[in-house]
């Protein structure tokens, strides 16, 4: 009966080892997951921004090159309909902000895909595969900027 216990304890120990090896790795993985989404958001709503100013550009220029061609000699009117578009900065802005966000995002992903070699490592060395496979933990994909 003895005998009998302690291959089960060292069972139970070992299950217990990998569960508190691969959770905290799980954990920062879903973290910096959450961190690649934000930044996602951030840079689509940058992307629009800058989508919309270009927009507003185009119509400027449409407006500029209508009254070139209809003679109208009042073109400084013109300037005074569209203020936001008389100096670049906002488009600058935006364009520097969006550089930003898609550093910030390549660094998450480098940060993740590295996280998620670590884990995969873990869950993959044998024996922990046997246990990892018990306690449902299973090997990742890394991420990719699209």
């Amino acid at each position: 009966m003895f005998l009998l216990i302690i291959p089960i304890l060292a069972f139970f120990g070992m299950l217990i080892s990998v569960y508190n090896e691969c959770k905290p790795l799980e954990i920062q993985v879903s973290e910096l997951a959450a961190d690649i989404e934000s930044s996602k958001i951030k840079l689509n709503r940058v992307a629009g921004e800058i989508s919309s100013l270009l927009h507003k550009y185009s119509i400027h220029e449409s407006d500029v090159f209508k009254a070139i061609i209809s003679g109208n000699s009042n073109i400084k009117v013109l300037g005074i309909k569209y203020p936001q578009l008389k100096a670049d900065s906002m488009f600058l802005t935006a364009s520097s902000s969006w550089e930003s966000l898609y550093s910030q995002l390549q660094i998450s992903v480098g940060l993740y895909n590295q996280k998620i070699t670590e884990y995969n490592i873990v869950v993959t060395n044998f024996p922990k595969i046997i246990f990892c496979f018990f306690l449902n933990f299973k090997i990742k994909i890394h991420a990719k900027i699209i």
